[in-house]
């Protein structure tokens, strides 16, 4: 009878936490603007994953839409990506998150769901699904049992298949073995964890190195792709990169940080402290000398897993710097909850903890929704007027040039003071030399390429003649280039 009343009480948890992850995701979902890389997708249906070293990306896609050109499927696209991605982790949690009752599994599941810096990812209409896998294809092998040769191998295809999704996530395997490390198998004996260890890198060297060779170098195309991809050479000058791509990281990570109320920063950096030091302190009276690998990975565990959440951008020679890349730090979250969670005792203090975190993790998620359908609307009214003033012009134009920025809605200038992450979850398309201006104008009328000018812009937009002026914009026109200019330039 109490093994079904417990059976019972689970399933009564996980439903809550399905009905919590959806309460949190469906304002994302069901935002309705059209993010970046969905402007081009939705008026062309072109995959183009593969170029960029994702070839299982547009392989999926397009069994989505039945080959040929992409559909629209949105939300669906989205939902089925987060309830696989739910499902994975919801396995991982019930095989390796030991020694926490249910309801803080999946506390954890739902905060590694809810960072931040996944916003974006869970954004994209079509890219959604293909991110939401690479994770999952790294969540798998620490589901599976690994016993025997066969399934090692399995273990080093799921790395390259995720490598093949999005590259961004591979991350979050080192955080995964460190976690694997410090929770579940803390007590294995040093031979045995050092043993472990070596297996998940050599499995994670061979992926990466079979991936390189058989399916980046067969894929990968275009300057701009080839460019982003690159390492750092291993040289001086190379501090110097490490050093640029770390500030900024920093801002990414202060732009979160700096939001959360300085009572949580407190509280949760004491209960990490406090966990850690007891799991210290645990190996060190069973047995220090046969514990000693495991403890010295215990008390660099909080560092080490930020460590490598950032370590695949600090690497590259020209990283893409945008919150999607940072979806390792999703195994930070689940990480640093886990821990502090099994340390922790006394439910107050975990109320206190976490109640507080999931709250700010609803914030981000509404303001972030509110925020993209008010800067939508403004899309709305600044497209409409620009297709209205060049279609009376009577002219036609292939290109377009954009000087400064198109304003943004109050409701996000209210949203980045407050979460300045905002700035970067938010896009504004037409800004500067972003090719996204030209497809946004596109989906009202148009059909202009973005010609970027450099130098030159000023002097042609200037020899040009006027089409129309004022007060959010003016517009000219040289040759077939239309400029769209947002700071009110003198002539």
């Amino acid at each position: 009878m109490s093994s079904l009343k417990h059976y019972a009480s689970n399933k009564n948890i996980t439903v809550f936490f399905i009905f919590l992850t959806a309460i949190y995701s469906l304002p994302i979902f069901f935002t309705g603007r059209l993010y970046i890389d969905d402007l081009g997708r939705t008026l062309y249906g072109y995959t183009g994953w593969g170029a960029n070293g994702r070839p299982l990306s547009d392989l999926i896609m397009q069994t989505m839409s039945f080959g040929g050109l992409l559909l629209d499927l949105s939300p669906l696209n989205q939902l089925i990506g987060l309830s696989l991605l739910f499902l994975a982790l919801f396995f991982y949690a019930e095989r390796n998150l030991k020694g926490v009752s249910q309801a803080e599994k999946l506390t954890a599941v739902f905060l590694f769901i809810a960072n931040p810096f996944y916003i974006e990812n869970l954004s994209y209409k079509f890219d959604c699904l293909p991110m939401s896998l690479s994770i999952v294809m790294l969540l798998i092998p620490f589901t599976m049992n690994e016993d025997g040769f066969l399934k090692k191998v399995f273990s080093v295809l799921f790395v390259i298949a995720s490598l093949s999704l999005y590259q961004a996530s591979i991350g979050l395997f080192i955080i995964l073995t460190l976690l694997d490390i410090v929770g579940k198998n803390n007590q294995a004996g040093n031979r045995l964890i050092l043993l472990y260890t070596f297996k998940r890198i050599l499995q994670l060297i061979l992926a990466y190195v079979l991936y390189k060779f058989f399916i980046a170098s067969s894929f990968v195309k275009d300057e701009y792709n080839i460019i982003h991809s690159e390492v750092i050479p291993f040289s001086l000058d190379s501090i110097e990169i490490i050093k640029k791509n770390a500030t900024e990281i920093i801002w990414f990570l202060r732009s979160y940080v700096d939001t959360i109320p300085l009572f949580m920063k407190v509280i949760f950096s004491l209960a990490i402290i406090y966990s850690i030091y007891k799991s210290f302190i645990e190996l060190w009276i069973i047995d220090r000398k046969r514990h000693c690998f495991a403890m010295f990975i215990t008390l660099l565990s909080p560092v080490l897993v930020l460590a490598f959440a950032i370590a695949p951008l600090l690497l590259l020679k020209q990283p893409v710097f945008a919150p999607r890349v940072l979806l390792s730090l999703s195994g930070l979250m689940m990480f640093y909850s886990y821990i502090t969670m099994k340390k922790i005792n006394q439910l107050p203090i975990k109320i206190v903890l976490y109640a507080p975190l999931i709250w700010l993790c609803m914030v981000y998620s509404y303001s972030y929704s509110n925020a993209s359908i008010s800067q939508e609307r403004m899309d709305t009214l600044i497209s409409s007027s620009i297709y209205q003033d060049i279609s009376h012009s009577g002219r036609d134009f292939n290109y377009v040039n954009v000087l400064g920025q198109m304003p943004k809605s109050q409701q996000l200038v209210i949203a980045e003071s407050k979460l300045p992450l905002m700035s970067r979850l938010v896009p504004v398309y037409l800004s500067y030399d972003w090719i996204w201006g030209a497809e946004l104008l596109n989906h009202y009328g148009l059909n202009l390429k973005y010609k970027v000018i450099g130098d030159e812009r000023d002097s042609l937009m200037c020899k040009g003649d006027f089409i129309s002026k004022g007060n959010l914009y003016s517009l000219y026109y040289y040759k077939d280039i239309v400029f769209i200019d947002f700071k009110n330039k003198k002539c």
